[in-house]
């Protein structure tokens, strides 16, 4: 795979007054490849929003670099990106399509390929039925899945979703988020990089993450990887112990009934094979060893301490 988007040791300095100064983020180094979805998370103050701002060219970096598509960034680059600003506004008065229509003139689509683009992603994002309703009439959620369609018009290689969930009710996070994995399925080789402060929609959706805090890099890598328990616990399913027999499995390793069998906590490698013997020697069925893994809750907590878990 390619990478789609790549910042080379980027700092970017606010200047509050003559001799002071904020650091926005410092040494960032920072990058993603071709269909990946990267969650950018952080606590406040951690970098995020002035990271795509870098990205979109709202900002310009005080040092360092930054690619897309292997160029530095510029406005050519910046036309092959997508953008869902955390709080998406349109004009009330205007109906869906128009609006669509509209950004898509800012694009230089017209004509039918307009039309046509327009119904596609109407339909894409479940509007199709409000195509010719007042925007002003819109839910917080129609309103968001008609930012994401806007986002989609120039069929981008780098999307850069902020906060997509942002103010909306359980039904509509489901649906936003829902929304986002069609979006990965309609546009497979795009890279996704998405900013979120609810951490278990961040899990269900990115292959990978970036923790952010005061404006530095902090864990960089595959979500699989992240939520690996550093312990290596594990944990373990038997079937068939005995009455007699249990007490010994509850001391040991904390049994408790579970669906497929009586579930053990085991604490490293080596105790699981302890663990595994027994199991062997006592005549009971192992039906299930399986490596635990932390939250990303968690795992955002022990690289920032300062989150609560």
């Amino acid at each position: 795979m390619t990478e789609s988007v790549s910042l080379i040791d980027v700092t970017k300095l606010y200047r509050l007054s003559l001799l002071r100064r904020k650091i926005g983020v410092e040494g960032l180094s920072l990058s993603a490849e071709s269909g990946q979805i990267l969650g950018v998370l952080g606590p406040n103050g951690s970098g995020k929003s002035t990271t795509f701002k870098l990205l979109l060219g709202f900002l310009r970096p005080t040092s360092g670099n930054i690619l897309v598509r292997g160029e530095p960034l510029s406005t050519a680059t910046r036309r092959h990106i997508g953008y869902l600003p955390e709080n998406p506004r349109f004009p009330g008065f205007i109906f869906a399509d128009q609006a669509l229509k509209y950004y898509g003139h800012l694009h230089g689509l017209s004509g039918a390929v307009l039309d046509k683009k327009c119904a596609e992603l109407l339909e894409l994002v479940g509007l199709k039925h409000a195509a010719h309703e007042r925007v002003r009439g819109f839910s917080k959620g129609m309103g968001q899945r008609l930012a994401i369609a806007q986002s989609l018009l120039n069929d981008p290689s780098l999307l850069i979703f902020d906060e997509p969930m942002s103010g909306l009710d359980p039904v509509g996070r489901i649906e936003v988020r829902d929304l986002i994995r069609k979006v990965h399925e309609r546009f497979p080789q795009a890279t996704i990089l998405l900013s979120t402060h609810i951490l278990s929609d961040a899990e269900n959706l990115c292959s990978h993450i970036a923790l952010l805090r005061k404006g530095k890099l902090v864990r960089h890598g595959a979500m699989t990887e992240v939520l690996k328990s550093p312990a290596q616990n594990f944990q373990v399913v038997i079937r068939g112990v005995s009455a007699e027999a249990r007490p010994k499995w509850e001391k040991e390793w904390g049994a408790i009934d579970g669906p497929m069998g009586l579930q053990l906590r085991v604490h490293g490698v080596k105790d699981l094979e302890r663990c595994l013997h027994l199991a062997q020697d006592e005549g009971d069925e192992v039906v299930d060893v399986s490596s635990e893994k932390v939250s990303l809750e968690r795992a955002l907590f022990q690289e920032t301490a300062e989150v609560t878990p």
